[in-house]
């Protein structure tokens, strides 16, 4: 099992996660060394079941919202400095955008449904009315 599926497995609250946390405060986390570090004692085990020395959590965060989280684990100790904790940062908010724009292209595809269907359904209720209309018709004049 990987490390993702291990953590993913794991029911957490928000606050007990690394991922949550870096939600909440919008803040990158960077463990150096996970057997001396361990602010998150429900993922420290999965975290060392995996042989993960030091990870990284980045938040996926643009202007319109907060998306999630994203991290990366190695099994080398003190692997994130300053440059590699920034490329880490612009990876992220590549991958917000993408994710941002497959959410809205999803809401714009919903919407889309959602109006065909009203068309179809006043499309039907006009019908109906027109054939009610000529049954009126037929029937007043005699």
């Amino acid at each position: 099992m990987k490390f993702y599926d291990v953590l993913a497995s794991q029911d957490l609250p928000v606050e007990e996660s690394p991922g949550g946390w870096v939600w909440q405060h919008q803040q990158p986390l960077v463990i150096s060394d996970t057997e001396i570090e361990t602010p998150f004692p429900g993922v420290t085990e999965a975290v060392h079941q995996q042989g993960v020395k030091s990870y990284c959590v980045v938040p996926l965060t643009t202007a319109q919202r907060r998306l999630g989280a994203l991290g990366f684990g190695t099994s080398l100790q003190s692997t994130y400095n300053d440059a590699g904790l920034e490329f880490v940062q612009q990876v992220a908010t590549q991958v917000a955008v993408a994710v941002d724009n497959a959410l809205n292209y999803q809401s714009l595809h919903s919407f889309q449904q959602e109006l065909a269907n009203e068309r179809e359904q006043l499309a039907h209720e006009r019908d109906r009315w027109g054939l009610l209309l000529d049954v009126n018709n037929a029937v007043v004049p005699s």
